[in-house]
């Protein structure tokens, strides 16, 4: 019942959102509450028990009870978590905000006429084509998470050394102070058994 009251609410959102015609502000506040509808409906499909782990006094983040610790995913990962049985992966980097834009502006990639979260989006995005071959991938999404401006982004893979394609979830969230890249991966194979469970564990991202 949820799920289709969801539906239909978006749906109305969207027929709404065709006949605003030039009012810039309404179709900007009908495609917010759209976002934020689609983001209430994928945490409604999380059944899992989730643990709520606080990091460095920045974020918190739900994982399912399922994963693991790990160090051995990403060395400048501050949040890394595994399934080996099922082959699910998931973890987060965060850096400084003026950090980043400082170090595109100075090496003459920051594009002013765009969002930081946009320009955060398009460089890690662009740097996935060095040692793997994307085979499928979807648009980018432009999201809230939280009250974040974030954008969010999957893609199928073949990588270098590995045998079978890989499936990758991702996320580009932009905070008060600190921006954050969140991934989540698996067997491509199994990327429909995990696909609603990584997406509720990017979406409960938070700061603190």
């Amino acid at each position: 019942m949820k799920k289709t009251f969801l539906s239909l609410t978006i749906l109305g959102l969207a027929i709404a959102l065709t006949s605003c015609g030039g009012n810039s502000e309404s179709l900007r506040e009908i495609q917010e509450t759209l976002n934020e509808l689609k983001q209430v409906e994928v945490e409604n499909v999380a059944t899992e028990e989730m643990d709520l782990k606080k990091v460095n006094n920045t974020y918190s983040i739900r994982i399912p009870s399922s994963f693991s610790i790990t160090t051995s995913l990403n060395q400048d990962a501050s949040f890394q978590y595994n399934n080996l049985a099922e082959e699910k992966y998931f973890i987060v980097i965060d850096e400084g905000k003026q950090e980043f834009i400082d170090a595109m502006v100075e090496g003459d990639i920051y594009n002013e006429e765009l969002s930081v979260a946009d320009n955060f989006a398009d460089i890690q995005i662009s740097g996935f084509a060095a040692g793997m071959t994307i085979t499928s991938q979807t648009d980018v999404e432009k999201r809230k998470i939280n009250g974040m401006d974030a954008r969010v982004f999957s893609f199928d893979a073949e990588v270098q050394g590995i045998s079978f394609p890989i499936s990758y979830f991702t996320a580009y969230v932009v905070g008060k102070e600190r921006i954050y890249t969140l991934m989540g991966w698996t067997l491509e194979s199994s990327k429909d058994q995990y696909k609603h469970q990584v997406k509720g564990i990017i979406h409960s991202i938070k700061e603190l």
